[in-house]
């Protein structure tokens, strides 16, 4: 009997607008150092428990974040971690023995009160907040006539705010339906029909979900006037063009050691995209994301010419076999054990999906822009270097403890995505 684990994520701007006319690219009339280069501020956190907490879900988080972005095949991807350590986590609770061991050690969840950090930060992750939204929603869909382990539901529920409900796979279809409602609802839309007729059945028992739901303007906005076709080169040489948008301002970035770093804070502060360009792109398979807090801190704020393609990404990547590849290999077996979860029958994990979505565009924030940094006049302004992300690179978005919410690698602009 099977437990099929779906896992979603999903990163949504505002309708793009399309670019008008041939105008010069914009340099805000208050464009200076200060204005675009907002950098996330450590958070403020109570002392003791809760800041060791933050600090050890956030080293779990980016190491198991890397383990999965190296593990992944070459091309263009987009994924969550915290997605998939929600997800898995709600498997956790419920393995024993060799099986929670395995679990454990791949997700870096093996160390003392690891259940609580993980629900700290989601916690803390999902207060309300009027500059930007991100939804976590996780539930449980157990066959109506599984026997479940109350103190599993109770767990669940505490550590990660997970809801039940019940549903009948011996008729599948309606099952399916209202699964992938559910993920369509948790994700604004952007993720419909994620179950194919097939993928639950009748040895069905159980299915997991988490879905995270994440919009944010940027600090800055690009004016979508000032987007526009522009060159990208490829691993092979050869060059494309794609719609790259463009903004002149005061941003926190690097150049050296053969890497291009630039921060980009969305709105509020708690958010942002970190992007790193290599001279070398064929290097970006080996990138290890764990360097990223690193890179970050070493950067300037400078006035720069930024460029950046505008994106749309939808990926969809089967993790059974990732995880399988990382030694998480009991879970699937039939001597997988999730007897603290299913006390009725002998259940193991089937199939882990994982869908993402992201689209990246010009919208900001007219207050921000029109209030951001230090007044001067146009003609004042320092003369201002290039910055453009004109080939392949990695980015993530990331919140202020330094967590890799999502991680993704653009080797193409142009191509659909899986």
């Amino acid at each position: 009997m099977s437990v099929t684990l779906l896992l979603l994520a999903c990163t949504a701007r505002s309708p793009e607008v399309a670019p008008q006319g041939n105008q010069e690219p914009h340099v805000s009339e208050n464009s200076s150092l200060e204005d675009s280069s907002a950098t996330l501020e450590r958070p403020i956190l109570p002392s003791g428990g809760d800041i060791r907490a933050v600090a050890a879900f956030t080293q779990a988080n980016n190491a198991f974040a890397n383990d999965i972005y190296q593990a992944l095949p070459p091309g263009d991807l987009f994924f969550s971690p915290t997605s998939l350590i929600a997800g898995l986590g709600l498997a956790v609770v419920g393995a024993q023995g060799e099986t929670q061991t395995q679990m454990r050690q791949l997700l870096r969840l093996d160390f003392e009160n690891a259940d609580e950090a993980v629900a700290h930060w989601f916690e803390t992750t999902t207060e309300p907040n009027e500059t930007f939204q991100i939804q976590i929603a996780n539930r449980i869909w157990p066959h109506i006539n599984l026997a479940i382990d109350e103190a599993y539901i109770a767990n669940t529920r505490q550590l990660y705010d997970a809801q039940m409900e019940q549903l009948d796979y011996s008729d599948p279809s309606p099952a399916r339906e209202r699964i992938n409602s559910w993920v369509a609802q948790n994700t604004q839309g952007h993720i419909e029909d994620l179950l194919p007729m097939g993928a639950v059945g009748t040895q069905t028992r159980m299915v997991l979900t988490n879905a995270i739901y994440f919009n944010a303007e940027w600090e800055q906005d690009f004016r979508p006037s000032d987007t526009r076709p522009a060159p990208f080169f490829l691993n092979d040489g050869s060059q494309i063009e794609v719609e790259t948008m463009t903004r002149t301002g005061g941003f926190s970035v690097s150049d050296n050691d053969g890497l291009s770093v630039v921060r980009l804070p969305y709105q509020g502060g708690s958010y942002e995209m970190v992007v790193v360009m290599p001279d070398d792109p064929e290097s970006l398979n080996d990138f290890d994301l764990t360097e990223i807090d690193a890179l970050a801190q070493n950067t300037q704020t400078q006035l720069v010419r930024l460029t950046l393609p505008r994106l749309s990404v939808r990926y969809s990547q089967d993790m059974s076999m990732v995880l399988a590849s990382l030694g998480m290999t009991h879970a699937f077996s039939p001597d997988a054990d999730f007897s603290a979860m299913v006390t009725s029958e002998q259940v193991s994990l089937d199939t882990v999906f994982h869908q993402t979505f992201l689209r990246v565009d010009e919208r900001g924030t007219e207050a921000a822009a029109a209030t951001g940094g230090l007044m001067r006049n146009r003609s004042m302004l320092p003369p201002s270097q290039p910055f453009l992300i004109d080939h392949p690179f990695v980015f993530v978005i990331r919140d202020r403890s330094g967590a890799i919410v999502f991680a993704g690698r653009i080797i193409d602009p142009s191509e659909p995505s899986n």
